[in-house]
């Protein structure tokens, strides 16, 4: 148990509760000022919205600062939308996930594609390559195109692999289904979102395309590069279209969650199945996994400019919701945006645990420390890791670059608040999470550490 490990010890039963609203700004407010966090944080108990605050600005040059209800990009959750819209058609007898995509697509359509479902496009195990829409990719976005053009010119390409034989993540599909919801449903991809979640479910400040200058308090988007900051190139909407071209606030996507979560879209055996991980994580339009034992269902996205987080907690009924309008050029990363969305979903998960922000240490006995040092190698590198002991916590030593010291949130996590990282330890194995870079590598010890 996680408490066991934190000095002194305490009975779970004799902790006092922590307010989650005012740990949750204090976390926001520590990932602004050390590492430049610039969004939207939102915490929500249900269809309630418990915590909407806002860190930075909306238009560095301007300056105008971000407030509650301002619109960002919202990249890939967009594909949540579209997910759920092929669930409708589902629940009201348009189709089955099962069925074939030929039936929904014009014609002629190349013979590998014969036998792929549905459902292998709703969880990225179609083997459709995304070449369409990454290769050249900051030319190509910014001339509109229609998802017929979008599907012709994937659809000569050989497939990655047999369909359903493997998880592969991909915008593509997403445009595919789109074309497909327009088939079933009748209408443009984007009325039928309108029609049948936006207005019904009063999602004022949630809409689909257009570029951010004639979005009403739209949030303008920046690239950081070797510490400069640049406007973010603005996408054509229609090159993602179904696979990422909606906006929205923190606010409305809290509220989307909690009708979607509490049966207001879909059917109740749908929704389950929607919520069940069918390869490796992946549900239709959702990722599913569990964080310190509490189950966690979300979504994310990613644009130039624009980063997007989105959890619910059904044990809970808390929803998470992060937006940042700052990303690195590459990887597409916000500064500050993992460290402060891990701990938000550690606060959830786990609200007496401790977590990189708090400062805190647990205390660990010397033989459990010493038992986890030795040298760890990873596949394909030449670079080895070092872990030492030292007082009360670990030392990692990285070739040609200064010690890092890693204090324990538990016997087996540790972490460096000033290099923004985790490292988790498992049987044999030491787990990196870089949260500057959005980084997750994984090391296997190749030497043990001498003995005492």
């Amino acid at each position: 148990m996680l408490l066991a490990c934190v000095a002194p010890a305490i009975a779970a039963d004799q902790r006092p509760p922590v307010d989650k609203v005012a740990e949750a700004r204090r976390i926001g407010a520590y990932y602004q000022h050390r590492y430049g966090f610039n969004g939207e944080i939102v915490l929500a108990h249900g269809d309630a919205i418990l915590s909407d605050e806002t860190y930075g600005l909306a238009h560095i040059e301007l300056p105008v600062a971000l407030t509650p209800g301002m619109r960002f990009a919202i990249g890939s959750f967009t594909k949540q939308f579209t997910a759920a819209a092929i669930l409708w058609l589902q629940d009201h007898g348009k189709l089955r996930v099962t069925d074939r995509i030929a039936g929904f697509l014009p014609k002629p359509l190349p013979a590998t594609w014969a036998n792929i479902t549905i459902e292998q496009l709703l969880v990225h195990s179609s083997g459709i390559p995304d070449d369409v829409l990454m290769d050249d990719y900051p030319q190509f976005r910014i001339d509109p195109h229609s998802p017929e053009e979008l599907i012709r010119a994937v659809q000569d390409k050989p497939l990655k692999f047999a369909p359903g034989s493997r998880y592969d993540y991909t915008n593509i599909e997403y445009v595919i289904l789109g074309a497909i919801v327009e088939k079933a449903g009748g209408e443009s991809w984007a009325e039928f979102i309108k029609g049948h979640f936006l207005n019904p479910l009063h999602l004022q400040d949630t809409g689909i395309g257009g570029t951010p200058q004639v979005i009403e308090r739209h949030v303008s988007g920046y690239v950081t590069s070797h510490g400069a900051l640049t406007k973010a190139v603005t996408a054509d909407p229609s090159v993602l279209g179904a696979a990422g071209s909606m906006y929205s606030t923190g606010a409305d996507l809290a509220r989307w969650v909690a009708a979607l979560q509490g049966g207001k879209v879909l059917h109740a055996a749908t929704l389950k199945a929607m919520d069940t991980p069918r390869i490796e994580t992946a549900g239709y339009g959702a990722f599913i996994e569990t964080l310190s034992g509490a189950p966690v269902i979300g979504h994310g996205g990613d644009l130039p400019g624009f980063h997007t987080q989105v959890y619910f907690f059904p044990g809970s009924g808390d929803t998470v919701v992060v937006l940042s309008n700052i990303s690195r050029s590459r990887p597409l990363e916000s500064p500050g945006t993992y460290g402060v969305t891990n701990e938000l979903l550690e606060l959830e998960a786990d609200p007496n645990g401790i977590r990189p922000s708090t400062g805190r240490v647990a205390s660990v006995e010397r033989a459990s420390l010493d038992a986890l040092g030795g040298t760890y190698a990873m596949e394909g590198s030449s670079t080895s890791l070092g872990i030492t002991t030292d007082g009360d916590g670990l030392v990692l030593a990285t070739p040609g670059q200064p010690p890092v010291h890693l204090k324990p949130e538990t016997k087996d996590k540790f972490y460096a608040a000033e290099q923004n990282m985790e490292v988790e330890f498992g049987e044999g194995t030491m787990t990196l999470y870089n949260y500057t870079y959005e980084q997750r590598t994984v090391w296997a010890r190749s030497k043990a550490a001498p003995g005492p």
